[in-house]
């Protein structure tokens, strides 16, 4: 698995599925409440990643949850 970096000063993370930077995004949410996280590329892709993705949302929702905190 990729590591996830994540730029504080950006908002931005490396890309677990194709390793290029973009911009996390919460999408939308399940009737459990598990989010489907949605990261922008520069160049207008986007790259979907839902909890069935095992370690990788587990990753995502944790860095997500540190965004919305502001910490």
């Amino acid at each position: 698995m990729k590591s996830l970096l994540y730029f504080e000063d950006r908002n931005v993370v490396i890309c677990p599925k194709c390793g290029r930077v973009g911009k996390l995004r919460s999408v939308k949410r399940n009737c459990f409440g598990r989010r489907k996280y949605a990261i922008l590329h520069e160049d207008g892709s986007r790259c979907s990643i839902s909890w069935i993705d095992g370690e990788i949302w587990d990753e995502l929702n944790e860095i997500y949850e540190r965004i919305r905190l502001g910490r």
